[in-house]
């Protein structure tokens, strides 16, 4: 039966289009502006003499398209707060796009409980178990340095109370294609803290959101660092055909 079961799933997956959510690590990559750069040095060589290519590679936990982890807001003993004693469980599931390119640009550019409660009305409703990523369109002024100015100069935000409805949802993971879940001028970071905090994790510098519907599948597979406050993701939706 197992072995049935495993077979029936391969054969549903090939029915699916794959859609990659996540940014590819570069140099030059924007970054939050405390936090290391990215970068990568080739370390052998096969016209150096050696027998493989590889590099080395140096970044900070929170560089790309990454998960935090509640230890990266709240502080606690708890081992479990780390990226590598996150639940697998909360890593795949159903996936519901919020999209919002119409804040692009615009004074007002928060996400609260009600604009998440209206494209419920419009869509259908969150439940427990859910990702829930945000677009504000800023996807759209990703660049590298020095073309990446745009990208960090101002950006949309989920509000507390936006925070605290997902929550009271008991969703898996928020996301957003932003550098952070709080807009830039919440220097509280309420949305963090809501969300880490009641064991919802967080996942930033999404893209491709406008190329999946409002409703897919998706899985999120973070490094598993040990006592890691956040780690790379790679982001892969599922959009049947």
């Amino acid at each position: 039966m197992s072995n049935e079961k495993v077979q029936q799933l391969a054969a549903l997956v090939k029915e699916f289009d794959i859609i990659d959510l996540s940014r590819s690590y570069e140099e030059g990559m924007p970054v939050w502006i405390t936090h290391p750069r990215y970068f990568a040095s080739v370390w052998e060589n096969q016209s150096w003499g050696d027998s493989a290519f590889s590099k080395k590679i140096e970044m900070g936990e929170h560089n790309g398209t990454h998960m935090d982890s509640p230890g990266h807001m709240i502080p606690a003993g708890d081992k479990h707060y780390f990226i590598d004693k996150l639940d697998p469980k909360k890593f795949n599931g159903r996936l519901l796009t919020i999209d919002l390119p119409h804040f692009l640009g615009k004074e007002v550019h928060i996400c609260d409980a009600a604009i998440i409660k209206d494209w419920e009305s419009k869509h259908v409703p969150i439940e427990a178990g859910d990702l829930v990523f945000i677009r504000y369109g800023q996807d759209d002024k990703y660049g590298i340095c020095p073309n990446h100015r745009d990208f960090v100069a101002n950006w949309g935000g989920l509000s507390k109370d936006g925070a605290e409805y997902l929550v009271s949802k008991n969703i898996s993971v928020a996301g957003t294609d932003t550098l952070s879940i709080d807009a830039l001028d919440n220097a509280d970071f309420d949305a963090h803290k809501t969300l880490l905090g009641n064991d919802v994790y967080v996942i930033e510098v999404l893209v491709n959101l406008d190329k999946v519907p409002a409703v897919c599948f998706v899985e999120a597979l973070p490094v598993k660092y040990k006592d890691g406050s956040g780690s790379p993701v790679r982001v892969l939706a599922y959009v049947p055909r």
